[in-house]
């Protein structure tokens, strides 16, 4: 029996998985997990989450404050996802964010 002397916190985590076509079949060929900084940190150990949440609520705010004063300053300036009339789209509809050539 295996005994944590730590309460259990749920974890928020993204699987990418990489599909291989053989026969008709789709078969998994790569997985790959990707958990939020704070739940990893929760993971590993707990009382480094709230610093670590810290953290990220900081940089964001950082973040957010630096783009307002380059976006007024001129040095960046957000445009939407209009396409040009005209122009076409660089990738089909039907290809993947991550697809591969092999």
């Amino acid at each position: 029996m295996f005994f944590l002397p730590i309460k259990p916190a749920p974890a928020r985590l993204i699987i990418r998985l990489t599909l291989r076509k053989k026969d008709g079949l789709y078969y998994i060929s790569q997985q790959e997990d990707f958990y939020h900084p704070e739940d990893f940190a929760a993971l590993l150990v707990p009382v480094t989450a709230p610093f670590v949440r810290f953290g990220l609520t900081v940089g964001g705010v950082v973040s957010n404050i630096l783009a307002r004063g380059a976006n007024m300053l001129g040095y960046w300036r957000p445009i939407g996802d209009v396409e040009e009339p005209g122009i076409p789209s660089v990738a089909p509809s039907e290809s993947g964010l991550y697809d591969k050539e092999d």
